[in-house]
């Protein structure tokens, strides 16, 4: 007798979260074909990164009257926004820029245009990394730092292979070079049908008799 089994695998047995991988140029056709206007698909980055905006806010010099010294004093306000890992993105646009593919990516519900996005490029090796992030009007261009604000976690641009003519994107600058991908989480759902075939095993072979001894004569 058979026994008919049906066994549902999700990604990490369904208990926990989706398994993330990365964006790449064929991943982004699928989804385009399921969501066209990729308005329900949400990306989220590599690795945390932090924005680092600064803006001065004046300066004194002076001399002072009883030791003679310079004094100098200046003020300044610092805007630090951090991208963590687990936060999601919204695709708000695509461009095409000399043969390159950008998407941005919004990381903040309010955003719904390119000026306060996020651009990641897609670069030779078919990833789409951070390239472009967004300013803040009166404030000077921001310094990019991966995971946290270091001397040695600070990005800055430069291209995927020495002599590659594509744009530069984002890499630490110091240590092991790393930069900031987009990432897509995917669940996947297989149904196997597990048939049972029992095995019934092979029965003893009967020992053959054997004639009885003749009658001695």
């Amino acid at each position: 007798m058979s026994r008919v089994v049906t066994i549902l695998l999700t990604a990490l047995l369904g208990v926990a979260c989706a398994p993330r991988e990365y964006l790449t140029p064929t991943g982004l056709a699928e989804i385009q074909r399921r969501d066209r206007g990729l308005e329900m698909i949400r990306v989220y980055p590599s690795a945390k990164f932090v924005a680092v905006y600064s803006r001065p806010m004046g300066e004194a010099h002076d001399i002072g009257a009883n030791q003679g010294e310079v004094r100098n004093a200046y003020q300044a306000r610092r805007l630090e926004v951090p991208i963590p890992r687990s936060v999601r993105g919204a695709f708000v646009g695509l461009e095409t820029r000399e043969d390159q593919t950008i998407v941005w990516i919004a990381f903040d519900a309010d955003c719904d245009r390119r000026a306060c996005a996020y651009g990641f490029l897609e670069s030779e090796d078919g990833l789409y990394r951070l390239f472009e992030v967004p300013t803040i009007a009166r404030y000077q261009p921001p310094q990019l730092y991966r995971k946290r604000v270091s001397r040695r976690k600070r990005m800055q641009r430069t291209k995927v292979y020495a002599r590659s003519r594509t744009t530069p994107v984002y890499f630490t600058a110091r240590g092991l070079v790393a930069s900031v991908a987009l990432e897509i989480k995917q669940r996947d759902r297989v149904e196997v049908e597990v048939i049972t075939v029992p095995s019934v095993g092979v029965p003893g072979r009967r020992p053959l008799r054997s004639s009885p001894p003749e009658a001695s004569r």
